[in-house]
């Protein structure tokens, strides 16, 4: 996956300081001009209807919107912050946002595989995936964007495998923290294990130097995470409209 439109539309509402904000913008033309927050917060109401709009799905779909909204929230938390700040080491002893992300893709791809064994395998089989069925580590290098992007590939395929669980697929035993659980909690923990880490990647930030939590921000990540309640399972089309006046208003401010 390539950074998109959204993508760029995020990092530059990111950048907006909270004196713009309180600046005027005129959301149509002839209209009465309101603030440049206001720009913002129309991107999120149209994020908020498109994923309104969505048919109720089966309980797998509904589980994987908030493992995506999970991971929405993350990538509003990180775009945009400077590329120093990724590998900047808060104190030590702690995993810097970069060491902090590969944990993330690792875990994801990982929690793909044995949800996949525990539909898969056969009866004969361990309940615990073998060491042999599991990922190889993921690819450190590069940079935000790349890791952001390595990320939401694995979003998207942990998705696409897991889209079809059916209710009676949602019992099968699995092996988490030693533990023996079925798959549905199994599936939940995609997106329990985001916001674990999300946390900690804003502990991280809230440490280093030059990082401000501005009002921008705190906007984007919710614009970011309401996209991903529905980005899996909104067609191409309404995403594409959606980037596109996004993009326009950014431009406007």
């Amino acid at each position: 996956m390539a950074m998109s439109m959204f993508d760029d539309v995020l990092r530059s509402y990111s950048q907006i300081s909270d004196e713009r904000l309180g600046e005027a913008w005129a959301w149509r033309e002839g209209g009465p001009r309101h603030a440049v927050r206001e720009a913002l917060y129309r991107s999120l109401d149209e994020e908020h209807m498109a994923a309104a709009r969505l048919l109720p799905q089966s309980e797998s779909v509904a589980i994987l919107r908030l493992a995506q909204g999970a991971f929405g929230d993350l990538r509003g938390l990180l775009i945009g912050i400077e590329e120093a700040q990724f590998d900047e080491v808060p104190t030590p002893g702690e995993w810097t946002i970069r060491q902090t992300m590969v944990h993330m893709i690792d875990t994801e791809l990982r929690y793909g595989a044995q949800a996949e064994w525990a539909r898969r395998r056969r009866q004969d089989e361990p309940v615990r995936i073998p060491d042999d069925k599991l990922p190889p580590k993921s690819d450190s290098s590069g940079s935000l964007s790349d890791m952001l992007d390595r990320l939401a590939g694995a979003r998207e395929e942990t998705d696409r495998r897991n889209a079809d669980v059916t209710s009676d697929e949602m019992t099968l035993p699995t092996i988490w923290g030693g533990f023996e659980v079925d798959l549905r909690f199994r599936i939940h923990r995609f997106a329990g294990h985001l916001i674990e880490h999300t946390i900690q990647c804003e502990k991280t930030l809230a440490i280093l130097d030059g990082y401000r939590e501005t009002e921008a921000r705190r906007i984007v990540r919710r614009i970011s995470s309401a996209r991903g309640m529905h980005e899996h399972t909104s067609d191409s089309g309404v995403l594409s409209r959606l980037d596109q006046a996004h993009d326009q208003r950014a431009r406007s401010i």
